[in-house]
């Protein structure tokens, strides 16, 4: 689910056009639920995988789903709603995406239910929408060309405020967490996933938390030799020494440098403290209004290590469209104070 977007759209080519910067991604084979404070103003976007069962498109994943956004619209007061269903699959089965429409609409009824569904292969420029249902049918039919994603209202905003790097579609921001080998070298231990190596003492706690943050400030550059990208698989998979790194994402001169190494540990370790460093990266992008690049680096945390609790925590807050005000800013905020009981061997705020 996207933060609320308060930017001015009248006409369907660009209401379709802005999904990419609202999201933070280019949508691909899904369902988006674009809820309205007013009849001319996005509040909240929603989007859901497409997927195919055996019987079509209506599956009890996809009811349940549609069921949970219908309690989001029912909390934050919407009473407006139309759908995009975005599928490179059109017109294969038309049919059946009526038959999600009418499912969404059914959902959605304490909210207003759906008042317009919008059918496109892709957003992309010059792109042609038509609609696929609606309630009123002097609408039935009708069609246009979508504006381009790249300059409408809401991404030249994003852009104008720094909030969102250039769209990718979801597929290529997956690529991001593609896991790969740390190095070439034969039976490299990085990928061990066996009993770590955990420091015990409050001392050591507060090495492993001081020279996490120096490799941090380092660009990772010392993770080129295996022994140091072990020593930081261990360190992460201390849940203590995890936490402590919340607190990064409240030092911005830490920022970037902290998402390249959270995703490079992400990608090259395995198991327990995989999932530590794409929680950690999801927790970054999380506070920074991505929701998109969270809900995927979180995904591949429980795939690391499934019940990974605090992936799970986020997760949660994320699906219920928690702001990042919330959980997200908590988890900073107690990475601080678990910092800060370790003594003056952490340097806080610097």
């Amino acid at each position: 689910m996207s933060e609320p977007t308060r930017v001015q759209l009248s006409a369907p080519s660009a209401l379709i056009a802005a999904i990419p910067a609202v999201l933070g991604f280019i949508p691909e084979r899904s369902i988006i639920l674009i809820a309205f404070a007013d009849p001319a103003t996005v509040a909240v976007t929603m989007r859901y995988d497409l997927d195919r069962g055996p019987r079509g498109f209506i599956t009890d994943e996809l009811l349940g789903t549609l069921d949970h956004l219908a309690d989001i619209c029912q909390r934050e007061q919407i009473h407006h709603l139309v759908a995009v269903i975005v599928d490179d699959r059109l017109p294969r089965w038309a049919d059946e995406y009526t038959d999600v429409f009418v499912a969404a609409d059914k959902a959605m009824r304490k909210s207003g239910g759906i008042t317009t569904g919008f059918l496109t292969e892709t957003i992309d420029f010059g792109a042609q929408w038509f609609i696929g249902w609606s309630s009123d049918p002097e609408q039935a039919g009708r069609s246009g060309i979508i504006d381009d994603p790249a300059t409408n209202p809401v991404a030249v905003a994003s852009a104008v405020t720094g909030d969102r790097s250039p769209l990718r579609r979801r597929s290529e921001l997956r690529e991001a967490l593609t896991p790969r080998p740390h190095c070439e070298t034969p039976n490299c231990p990085t990928g061990a996933t066996g009993p770590a190596h955990l420091p015990r003492t409050d001392a050591e706690i507060a090495t492993e938390v001081a020279w996490l943050r120096t490799l941090v400030a380092d660009r990772g550059g010392a993770l080129d030799d295996c022994t140091n990208a072990v020593r930081a698989a261990n360190a992460l998979r201390h849940k203590y020494i995890r936490d402590c790194m919340f607190a990064l994402a409240d030092q911005p001169e830490l920022l970037a440098n902290a998402g390249e190494v959270w995703q490079r540990l992400a990608c090259e370790l395995r198991g327990e403290a995989q999932a530590a460093a794409a929680t950690l990266l999801a927790h970054l992008h999380y506070l920074r209004g991505n929701g998109a690049m969270a809900a995927i680096c979180l995904d591949s945390a429980i795939a690391a290590k499934p019940g990974y609790q605090m992936a799970e925590l986020l997760d949660t807050a994320l699906r219920n469209g928690m702001p990042p005000q919330g959980v997200a800013q908590a988890m900073a905020d107690t990475g601080k104070s678990l910092v800060a009981e370790l003594g003056d061997a952490i340097p806080v705020g610097g």
